[in-house]
C-alpha cells in the first residue's frame, strides 16, 4: 500500500474517531442536561409542595390559636370577675363583722361555686396558660373562708356573739392569705393576656 493511501486511511480513521467522539460528547451532554433539568424541575415541584404544606399548616395553626384565644377571652373575664367579687366580699367581712349575715354568706357561697364551675369548665385553657394552680389555690382558700363565714352567720343568728367574734379573727387571717393569692392570680393573668384583662373588672 502506497504511503499516500496509508495517509488517507489514517486521516479518515482519525476524522471518524473525532466525529464519533464529538457525537458521543454531544449526546452525553444532552442526556446530562436533560437529567439535570428533570432533577431541577422535580426539586422545584417538591419545594412548591413543601411550601404549600407549610402554608397550610401555618394557616391552620393560626386559625386554631385564634379560636383558642377567642375562647379564652370569652371565659377569662368571668373568672376574673368572680375572683374580684370573692376577694372584695371577703375584705368587707374581714373589716366589719356586721357584714357577715346569712344573706352575705349565701351570696359568697354562690360566687365560690361559680368560680369552681368556671375552673372545671375552662381547665383546658387555664392549663395551657399555666393558670390552673393560682386560680385553684385561690378557690381553695375562698372555700375555707366560706366555711368560716357560714359559721359566723350561724353563730350570730344563735346570739353567740363571742363565738362569732372568735371566728371573725380567723376570717381575718384567711382573708390576708386570700388577698395574697388574689395578687398572684392577678399578676399571672396579666402576664398571659396583659393588664387590660384584669382592668376590665373594677376593684
Amino acid at each position: 500500500m502506497a504511503l499516500k493511501d496509508i495517509t488517507i486511511v489514517v486521516l479518515t480513521s482519525a476524522s471518524v474517531s473525532a466525529f464519533v467522539t464529538c457525537l458521543l460528547k454531544i449526546c452525553f451532554q444532552h442526556l446530562l442536561d436533560r437529567r439535570l433539568n428533570l432533577d431541577i424541575e422535580k426539586a422545584k415541584n417538591q419545594f412548591a409542595q413543601d411550601i404549600e404544606r407549610l402554608r397550610g399548616a401555618l394557616e391552620l395553626a393560626v386559625m386554631q390559636q385564634g379560636a383558642m384565644t377567642e375562647k379564652k377571652l370569652d371565659a377569662y373575664p368571668g373568672i376574673v370577675e368572680a375572683i374580684y367579687r370573692i376577694r372584695n366580699m371577703a375584705r368587707d367581712v374581714s373589716e366589719d363583722v356586721g357584714a357577715s349575715d346569712g344573706s352575705c354568706a349565701k351570696v359568697f357561697a354562690e360566687k365560690v361555686l361559680d368560680l369552681e364551675d368556671a375552673l372545671y369548665a375552662h381547665r383546658y385553657y387555664l392549663n395551657a396558660d399555666g393558670l390552673t394552680k393560682p386560680v385553684h389555690d385561690f378557690k381553695n382558700c375562698a372555700v375555707s373562708f366560706n366555711v368560716v363565714l357560714g359559721d359566723i352567720a350561724y353563730l350570730r343568728g344563735q346570739g353567740k356573739q363571742a363565738n362569732a367574734e372568735a371566728r371573725h379573727v380567723e376570717a381575718e387571717s384567711i382573708y390576708k392569705h386570700l388577698d395574697e393569692l388574689f395578687a398572684c392570680v392577678n399578676s399571672s393573668m396579666e402576664a398571659c393576656h396583659g393588664p387590660a384583662l384584669t382592668a376590665s373588672v373594677a376593684e
